[in-house]
């Protein structure tokens, strides 16, 4: 048995109950449709695809990863007609007036490098939305992270009666306000021998200030700035994440 990048990176990922409950309870409050068209932006493996299913959402879902975009694309399948993938990301979105709402959780808009690529991402975001359409992005904070550096702590799991170990190494540019994860997988207990697998992930070092103001030049308003997905309320605390949701203002 050979485990996919797909395999590896759900192994060490986290169930997204909280995730869904914020979701749910933006949609409602935002008086958008009972059930709503999300573009979910950076989807992974489809994590959010079968809970937002089940509340009755339709789900566009972007994603680059190839191997990641193929697992996303087979579990869509098994679910209807109320999934479709695509792969790409934030500046491959070509719809107008299409969703409800767009998702970029776990971090995907920072694997958008250059002010430039975040701009023309938002722009397009901005089209695709509805009027009063909401954006929500979650993705790391950077300046918390490293004035409050810890490295990486080894994480293990079992996985179809194989045994992962992950060790996550950083990389850090500060001048080029660059942070890069490679993540490296020891797999053991199947076959003959330990496999290994490497993933690199590269995210910019986006400020919370230039992120609004970036936010608030594409036409978003109402900027609410959420301490985690399990606040309800728009105060701010600094911790390893950022969480803000923009609602589409007047073309």
């Amino acid at each position: 048995m050979v485990l996919s990048q797909s395999d590896l990176y759900s192994a060490f990922d986290t169930p997204p109950d909280e995730i869904i409950e914020f979701l749910m309870w933006l949609a409602g409050n935002a008086s958008l449709p009972p059930t709503p068209h999300v573009a979910d932006v950076g989807s992974g493996p489809g994590r959010l695809f079968a809970p937002l299913v089940r509340g009755g959402w339709t789900i566009t879902a972007y994603e680059p990863d190839p191997d990641y975009a193929g697992t996303a694309a087979a579990f869509a399948a098994s679910l209807g007609r109320s999934v479709v993938v695509k792969r790409g990301s934030f500046e491959d979105i070509g719809e107008t007036a299409a969703f409800d709402m767009v998702l970029g959780i776990n971090s995907s808009f920072a694997h958008l490098l250059t002010p430039a690529q975040r701009a023309n991402a938002l722009r397009c975001v901005r089209r695709a939305l509805r009027p009063r359409g909401l954006l929500v992005l979650d993705l790391p904070n950077f300046t918390w992270i490293l004035e409050h550096y810890q490295p990486p702590v080894p994480q293990e799991r079992s996985l179809g009666g194989a045994q992962v170990r992950l060790e996550r190494e950083h990389r850090i540019d500060r001048p080029g306000r660059m942070f890069t994860t490679v993540d490296h997988y020891r797999i053991t207990g199947i076959g003959s021998g330990p496999q290994v697998a490497t993933k690199t992930h590269a995210y910019s070092i986006i400020s919370s200030d230039e992120l609004l103001a970036q936010l608030s030049a594409a036409g978003f308003e109402g900027i609410r700035d959420f301490s985690s997905f399990g606040s309800h309320v728009s105060h701010p605390t600094p911790g390893a994440r950022l969480l803000l949701v923009g609602t589409a203002g007047a073309a």
